[in-house]
């Protein structure tokens, strides 16, 4: 492990800073200039606010790919893979082709990341660590919005993302996410919400506090999570339930996490970004549920989170022990023999063969991919109509500068 105060410890830390800090002063600026066509189109700015916050995403897994290019291992249940289709003599089947109904391949069969993913819905995830919301855009097949709900510490530009900022009451905080929600409701954009029902990261303290609440309410008790709480998210899912088809439910392990071992503790952000030690592989096994089967009585609602996260506590379990979600041994090839077709709108659709009898696949391994320069450079394009204004400032300041001059020089006459 490289010491913290290696010479080149102090040079990544020094770069990362100070390249993050730089893009981010930029996406600030570019985000300005939205509001020149605010008055006239709110779409139009919605758009555009959209673009700058996909590009600002970019910069925080190009981070986390650069100084941590964790694999990402990738599992789904039949709930994500089954599909019920037509047939063209009319007949409705229900087929199942495992994980490759998500992944998406090129001409070669080799895998670029996710298709056929809705661009409304709402995900619920375990909180390990704080480095898991740098794992979770990476799984997205939109860059286009993601909301987080985090206090209110950083303002600037998270205000004009439209982030939801919370002051940890319900009483205040409810009208504020709701009228959020409701606004999203109402937009036809793509949204990733994603919420962490356990409210924080695993800690002695706060396993402590779980243990307590559950034995004072009569509940069982969680061994690898923490016990969920439901009001955030009954919320979101009853308020986006007319725009929103599915919540989609992650359950995050970490290479190198030994069971009772704390992650945030082994994974901190130093050792992550300026000592190199970060978990190899990234594990997620992925499921679904239809917003229209969720309870809508509180108390059933609670009881089925708790459900959920006990099923979540079981997949913990069977990884800590054999180090791998239930299902990663049938995992798809990296490179699959492909045949191209095209639609009659001229697309080209991949279609994966496979061996007779050969047993369906529901995990793959994503390597990580590194945006090019160009994706993030791109705001610094945003940042051209400022050329201008920075020339006639300049100008200003010398016309004023010479006309001090002839002043002070008439007067010296």
């Amino acid at each position: 492990m490289t010491s913290p105060f290696h010479p080149l410890t102090i040079l990544r830390f020094s770069i990362s800073i100070s390249v993050l800090f730089f893009q981010s002063a930029l996406i600030v600026a570019a985000q300005f200039l939205g509001f020149v066509v605010w008055p006239f189109s709110r779409k139009l700015f919605r758009s555009y606010i959209r673009h700058t916050m996909e590009l600002w995403t970019l910069h925080l897994v190009a981070l986390n790919q650069y100084f941590a290019p964790s694999k990402l291992v990738l599992t789904v249940d039949e709930s994500i893979t089954r599909e019920t289709v037509r047939l063209e003599d009319g007949i409705i089947v229900e087929r199942d082709e495992g994980i490759e109904t998500i992944l998406k391949r090129d001409g070669k069969g080799r895998i670029l990341g996710l298709k056929n993913m809705p661009w409304r819905v709402v995900l619920m995830a375990n909180h390990q660590a704080r480095c898991l919301p740098c794992q979770c855009p990476r799984i997205r097949q939109n860059h286009s919005k993601r909301r987080s709900q985090v206090d209110a510490d950083i303002r600037m530009a998270m205000i004009i993302f439209d982030f939801i900022f919370l002051k940890r009451k319900w009483s205040a905080d409810r009208p504020i996410i709701e009228s959020n929600l409701q606004r999203s409701a109402t937009k036809s954009q793509p949204l990733w919400l994603i919420v962490f029902p356990e409210g924080t990261v695993i800690s002695e303290s706060n396993r402590k506090k779980s243990k307590s609440f559950a034995e004072k309410n009569d509940l069982t008790d969680l061994t690898y999570s923490l016990l969920p709480r439901s009001t955030g998210l009954n919320l979101c899912t009853t308020t986006l339930t007319p725009s929103v088809d599915y919540v989609y439910d992650l359950t995050i392990g970490y290479d190198g996490i030994k069971p009772g071992e704390i992650p945030e503790k082994v994974y901190t952000l130093r050792r992550i970004y300026f000592q190199g030690m970060y978990p190899k592989r990234v594990h997620v096994h992925l499921r679904r549920f239809p917003l229209a089967s969720l309870p809508t009585e509180d108390a059933a609602y609670a009881t089925w989170l708790r459900d959920r996260w006990a099923e979540k506590d079981t997949l913990l379990a069977h990884f800590y022990a054999h180090g791998a979600f239930p299902g990663e041994e049938r995992a798809a090839p990296a490179r699959a023999k492909v045949r191209s077709e095209w639609t009659p709108e001229g697309d080209e659709v991949v279609i994966v063969e496979r061996e007779e009898g050969e047993a369906v696949h529901v995990s793959a391994t994503m390597e990580p991919k590194l945006n090019s320069l160009l994706d993030l450079t791109q705001v610094w394009f945003c940042l051209l109509p400022y050329l201008p204004i920075v020339q006639f400032i300049r100008q200003y300041w010398h016309a004023v500068a010479a006309i001090e001059a002839a002043t002070a020089a008439a007067e010296a006459a």
